[in-house]
């Protein structure tokens, strides 16, 4: 793989342009090994884990089911191209 840095502007719209497909994909079908991995940071592992609203298995389906719903991208969250990242209020 080419460096991204190495890249010319027509090449690395490409490349982000893939890279969009396959956070889109996966997005769209998070429980699909295919697609790719899920991966819960620890800051997020322990907003789900410091509540006593309801277990553990309940938020993290609710928190999935934001992320596989968000679509609101724009340049300030996604200056690449490649929707491999959101912000969205989760909990009051």
């Amino acid at each position: 793989m080419m460096n991204l840095a190495d890249m010319t502007p027509e090449q690395r719209a490409d490349y982000a342009e893939r890279v969009a497909a396959l956070n889109d994909a996966l997005r769209a079908d998070l429980s699909n090994p295919q697609a790719g991995r899920v991966v819960l940071t620890e800051g997020i592992r322990a907003l789900i884990e410091n509540t006593d609203r309801s277990p553990f298995w309940i938020d993290t389906g609710a928190l999935l089911r934001i992320v596989r719903a968000f679509s609101d991208f724009t340049e300030g969250n996604n200056p690449h191209g490649e929707r491999d990242f959101g912000a969205f209020d989760w909990k009051d």
